[in-house]
């Protein structure tokens, strides 16, 4: 089996790389601060290295062996998911306010969850559920956000 190099992911993770290389570089010339006080170039340095590192993660990514990507679209077919997602994210906006945080957060990881094509409804429930929880444990509970858990209005 001969290994085919996707060039379009190479130039993408070369792109991605050198600009989280430039970000991190440029974001050392500020006050970096401390773990617990970030200063002004600490948030820079920490998504610049992050976006290099995923850019030098996709580099090596493309490197395949002859096979389809799981959920590629179909060229000539635009996919559910091109729809769904941002249609997810609008959902939660819409909901937060008017229902709370935690019918937001189902709500978007429903709709969110429906553009996979193999999506199983039982799995997607559980799914729901549990980031549910983990939002509200974490945001409310953890960093103490003002955030009503629940309001039907």
């Amino acid at each position: 089996m001969t290994r085919q190099w996707d060039r379009r992911k190479i130039l993408a993770g070369i792109a991605f790389a050198g600009l989280g290389l430039v970000a991190a570089v440029l974001s050392t010339r500020l006050d970096v601060g401390t773990v617990t006080r970030l200063g002004p170039g600490g948030f820079p340095l920490l998504l610049g290295s992050l976006l290099a590192v995923l850019g030098l993660a996709h580099i090596v990514g493309a490197a395949r062996a002859g096979r389809r990507e799981p959920f590629e679209a179909r060229e000539g077919k635009a996919s559910k998911a091109v729809f769904l997602i941002p249609l997810s994210a609008m959902v939660f906006a819409a909901a937060i306010e008017r229902f709370g945080l935690i019918p937001a957060i189902v709500a978007s990881v429903f709709v969110g969850g429906l553009a996979n094509p193999t999506v199983r409804v039982l799995e997607l429930m559980i799914l729901c559920a549990g980031l549910a929880a983990f939002g509200a444990g974490l945001f409310v509970y953890g960093l103490g956000l003002p955030f009503t858990l629940f309001e039907f209005r």
